[in-house]
């Protein structure tokens, strides 16, 4: 087994062919942030996208969406907008091959939300999350019904909301798609003010991440494209969400609210209607990626394990790479219970690097493609 390593708008016709049809053999791969659309898409807004094809007597066997820096440190194409990574693979994937090759042939390679089965197969986790989304293969109804037995109170609460919102504006209306070219604007000043406002990190603040979102918007398959849906009195925008739709699966990745409608719940209102409209659309489930948030908590009927690690170089830089993915572990723990001590103990990591903890050496071994 060898590595290569391509720009996504770098692949050719067969090496696309190869990731659809490894799309086929495993349902977790139909998923829009592991398909080849987006990491096209990306590629064309971010220079750091790379993908590792794996190589077999000279034909692709697997492909891995990653970003690298010029150091060799590698990580998920889209580092906080995708919420699921995996190599996508054919059939007799040689695990212990792959985890030798990215082990010699990256100074590291940190993954966040890395399909739990690969991770296991890596043998390189230093934790395990849980994905959470709303499955609704067996139809809306299904779904619901679960729910009134599952979680009646959150369930009644989210439709109140709704019921209560039409009661008060003549017309309320949830758009799936929204076609407004004001949709996403009012989506990204929204989720950037509620982000200032609870000290969040913005997900927005980095221009690819805007770029990537309009791209998508603008991208429509039968198997792909990005949406956003708004929730809407009286014409008003109440809440809005983008996400990312596959030929079964939509990853809903950003949601944000008007806070003078709070009082309704337009969140999990406009949660359950997202489902809804995606159930409607053709879609089987609405991964929500993981989190302890209440609405993942109880409105998701279905789970996903993820691994969280590193794929370290033997020696030093390998060393320092898995010291690093244990600082961000630890940080991310002491976050969830000190919110607001968090930034600073991230402030005070960045400044350890700079000063040159963790140093990164050049690509050494890895084949890619000119």
């Amino acid at each position: 087994m060898r590595i290569e390593l391509v720009r996504p708008l770098e692949l050719g016709r067969s090496e696309l062919a190869a990731w659809r049809s490894f799309e086929q053999l495993d349902a977790r791969f139909d998923h829009p942030f592991l398909s080849s659309t987006f990491a096209r898409a990306t590629g064309e807004v971010r220079s750091s996208a790379r993908i590792a094809v794996f190589e077999e007597a000279g034909a692709p066997v697997g492909f891995l969406p990653l970003s690298v820096s010029r150091h060799g440190f590698a990580r998920s194409i889209a580092p906080g907008f995708a919420n699921c990574e995996a190599v996508v693979h054919g059939a007799d994937f040689e695990w212990e091959e792959a985890r030798t090759r990215l082990a010699s042939e990256f100074a590291g390679w940190r993954y966040a939300r890395l399909l739990g089965e690969q991770a296991r197969h890596l043998d390189s986790a230093t934790s395990l999350l849980e994905g959470h989304s709303l499955e609704f293969s067996a139809g809306w109804p299904a779904y619901l019904d679960w729910a009134r037995g599952a979680h009646a109170k959150s369930l009644k609460n989210a439709t109140g909301g709704l019921r209560r919102l039409r009661e008060q504006y003549s017309e309320v209306e949830f758009r799936y798609p929204d076609t407004d070219p004001g949709a996403l604007a009012w989506l990204v000043a929204a989720k950037t003010e509620q982000c200032l406002r609870k000290g969040w990190r913005d997900v927005f603040a980095e221009q690819w991440v805007l770029e990537l979102s309009e791209r998508l918007v603008a991208e429509q398959t039968d198997g792909f494209g990005g949406i956003v849906a708004t929730l809407r009195a009286d014409g008003e925008i109440v809440a809005a969400v983008f996400g990312v739709r596959s030929s079964c699966v939509l990853a809903g990745s950003i949601l944000a609210h008007a806070p003078q409608f709070s009082r309704f719940n337009p969140g999990w209102a406009g949660l359950l209607a997202l489902g809804e409209a995606a159930a409607a659309a053709g879609l089987v489930r609405l991964d929500l990626g993981d989190g302890a948030e209440a609405f993942k908590q109880k409105l998701g009927n279905a789970r996903i394990e993820l691994g969280r690690g590193a794929v370290g170089r033997p020696g030093v830089v390998g060393r320092l790479v898995l010291t690093d993915e244990s600082i961000r572990r630890g940080i991310s723990s002491f976050g969830a219970l000190h919110p607001g001590a968090e930034r600073t103990a991230r402030r005070v990591v960045r400044k350890a690097r700079r000063l040159g903890y963790v140093m990164g050496a050049p690509l050494s071994g890895m084949q890619e493609r000119r």
